[in-house]
């Protein structure tokens, strides 16, 4: 499935430039819950829409680490990192050509966590079921500012959420 994810994140950025695409970069607030500890990790995520229609776009994201989070693992300190997130959605855009837009997302994302000190290393890959929501403003002609919140994984054995702010540009 990891390489289904990579192949649908590659064909995003790998579509043709056109007025109709966006490049992006944003910085995420990730927070990580399972039944053992809760970490915060912040990442930079890069980003190419292509609208295929007037309200409906594809989004290709591929995130990595910025920073990495203190946590207490059964009395011991460790590091935590998300080192990478890919994530690949539809977006619905409810009001694409005005200055304030609102729009949802759903896809399919994917995100490698690493846990480490001098005793341990605790690494695992998981992947899910994506929703979110996001508004995006135009502050200059082809330039917009976006936030999100986005659901990226809801399993059993963890839970990933994303907040995001991030700057967008068309061409």
């Amino acid at each position: 499935m990891k390489h289904v994810l990579f192949a649908g994140v590659a064909a995003c950025f790998a579509l043709s430039a056109s007025a109709e695409s966006s490049l992006g970069i944003d910085v995420n607030k990730t927070s990580y819950e399972d039944s053992s500890f809760e970490a915060q990790s912040n990442n930079i995520s890069l980003a190419y829409q292509y609208r295929f229609q007037d309200n409906f776009s594809i989004v290709g994201k591929v995130g990595f680490k910025a920073h990495e989070d203190n946590i207490d693992i059964l009395g011991s300190e460790a590091k935590f990192s998300i080192d990478y997130l890919a994530s690949v959605f539809v977006k619905y855009d409810l009001m694409p050509k005005e200055t304030f837009n609102a729009y949802g997302l759903i896809g399919y994302s994917q995100a490698k966590f690493q846990a480490k000190n001098n005793i341990f290393r605790y690494e695992e890959t998981d992947s899910d079921l994506s929703y979110g929501l996001g508004a995006d403003y135009e502050v200059a002609e082809d330039i917009r500012l976006y936030v999100e919140a986005v659901q990226l994984i809801d399993t059993s054995d963890a839970e990933l959420r994303s907040y995001n702010i991030g700057v967008q540009v068309n061409f």
